[in-house]
C-alpha cells in the first residue's frame, strides 16, 4: 500500500496521512484511555508534530527539486513498462552483439 501512496501522490501527501493518523491516536488515547502518564508524554508528542510539520512546511516551500533543464534528461530513465525482448534487438540491431 506504501509503494502506491508513494507513486500516487509523492512523500508530502504520504507525511500528512501519517501525520494525521498520530494526531487521531492522541486523541483517542487522551478520551478513550484517560491520557498519557506523564507530562513529558504530551509536550514529547507536541514537540513532534510541530519538528514533523515544520519539515513538511520546509519541503513543500522548497518547491520543484529538479531544474527545468534537467528534466528532459530525467525522462529517458521513466520508460519502465517497456518490452525487454524489443530493447535487447534494438541493442543487437546497434551492433551491441549478444546482449544476454
Amino acid at each position: 500500500l506504501v509503494p502506491e501512496v508513494l507513486r500516487r501522490c509523492g512523500a508530502a501527501a504520504f507525511n500528512v496521512g501519517m501525520l494525521s493518523s498520530d494526531v487521531w491516536a492522541f486523541v483517542a488515547r487522551v478520551f478513550f484511555f484517560g491520557g498519557f502518564g506523564d507530562i513529558r508524554a504530551v509536550l514529547a508528542f507536541f514537540a513532534s508534530f510541530f519538528v514533523v510539520s515544520a519539515g513538511l512546511v520546509v519541503f513543500l516551500a522548497a518547491g520543484d527539486p529538479l531544474p527545468p533543464e534537467r528534466k528532459s534528461q530525467a525522462s529517458r530513465y521513466a520508460a519502465l513498462d517497456e518490452d525487454v525482448d524489443a530493447v535487447v534487438a534494438d541493442l543487437e540491431d546497434r551492433g551491441g552483439g549478444s546482449a544476454r
